[in-house]
């Protein structure tokens, strides 16, 4: 599943990171060039069958937050 996020054309970071205080926690942090970039990576089956049919299902919660790019001047 990362590989192939990784390398899709608008992904541009993808990282998954595990809790060091709880390891039943994990958070992914991607970045991508649009939100149409990440809609896109949503629609992909491997997206489809592995997140959402799998890992979904299994999760006790699932925050998606949304934040723009903020450049220093």
């Amino acid at each position: 599943m990362v590989t192939l996020s990784r390398s899709e054309p608008g992904c541009l970071v993808y990282y998954v990171n595990r809790s060091q205080d709880d390891p039943r926690k994990f958070l992914l942090y991607e970045q991508y060039r649009s939100r149409e970039d990440y809609e896109a990576h949503k629609a992909t089956p491997y997206f489809q069958e592995k997140i959402l049919n799998t890992v979904v299902p299994m999760l006790e919660s699932r925050v998606p937050e949304f934040y723009d790019l903020i450049e220093p001047e």
